[in-house]
């Protein structure tokens, strides 16, 4: 291996790198190391007309600039097609465990955009065809999830993400990841638990009220449970709470009077005062 140097002003960043993140007190410690002891290890470049283009050592090129280096070594390796270029960097960075999985995924998917097949990514790589499946099926979640499975706080395992995308609605799947970024304990079974038993209430607020039903007193029972029908009793001696069938009778007339009567569930109800009102009087039952 030949090492020789170059000019740093002469290094043209690799357009294929997959890696975007670079921590600043990771590039200002390894800074430090090189006005102390100078670039150990060589950056990799192929020859571009006057200049180079890099192929692997964004991480030690950054610092080195900050150091104030104008010249750096390097090794210089024949031209690369665009695919090479790619295939280059990401194995240069996955065999350091330096890019997150979404940067990553977002390396599979400009690999699948030049004609590559995910099968194809993987023999080139070395992966398994899993690995590389599960990694673009993060990028089927909203942004702002992605941001929290490249900060590592949401789970990259593929049952993780699954579970997560089964959910039903942008903006509930990202008020749960949030939700369970907030506990970073969660195992991958309690997390897949609470993406089920939130799918399921999310199912169950959906579900059609019948005609033959209350709404309002439905939907009430659904957010508080079913009242105390002893406590309910004992309030209602004392004049604390109407008898129970005066209440049914109130919520019907309401509902029945109601335009949205036939479409009736949890989200077109959601700013119903009697069903408000209902919750509040069947907590005091509780």
């Amino acid at each position: 291996m030949n090492v020789i140097d170059i000019s740093i002003r002469k290094v043209l960043p690799n357009p294929e790198q997959p890696r975007k993140d670079f921590g600043k007190d990771e590039l200002a410690g390894l800074s430090a190391s090189i006005r102390e002891n100078g670039v150990i290890q060589p950056i990799i470049v192929e020859k571009s007309g006057d200049n180079y283009v890099l192929h692997d050592g964004e991480r030690r090129l950054r610092a080195a600039k900050s150091a104030g280096l104008k010249m750096i070594p390097a090794v210089v390796v024949e031209n690369s097609n665009r695919e090479n270029l790619l295939i280059r960097a990401l194995v240069a960075n996955l065999q350091r465990q330096d890019l997150n999985p979404v940067e990553e995924a977002l390396g599979y998917k400009t690999m699948l955009e030049n004609g590559l097949s995910r099968n194809d990514i993987a023999l080139k790589l070395g992966i398994s065809h899993a690995r590389v499946a599960s990694r673009l099926d993060i990028l089927e979640l909203e942004p702002s999830i992605q941001e929290l499975i490249a900060q590592g706080k949401f789970s990259r395992d593929q049952r993780a993400v699954d579970a997560l995308k089964s959910i039903p609605g942008a903006e509930n799947r990202i008020a749960l990841a949030r939700k369970i970024s907030e506990n970073p304990g969660l195992t991958i079974k309690a997390i897949v638990s609470a993406c089920e038993r939130y799918r399921d209430s999310l199912e169950e607020q959906e579900r059609p009220i019948q005609k033959t039903d209350i709404p309002g007193v439905e939907i009430a029972h659904r957010r508080r449970g079913q009242h105390n029908e002893t406590v309910w009793n004992a309030l209602q001696q004392v004049g604390k709470l109407p008898p129970w069938l005066l209440v049914e009778i109130s919520a019907r007339k309401v509902c029945d009077g109601c335009g949205l009567r036939d479409i009736a569930s949890e989200t077109t109800c959601k700013n119903c005062a009697m069903v408000d009102l209902l919750v509040e009087m069947i907590g005091k039952t509780k």
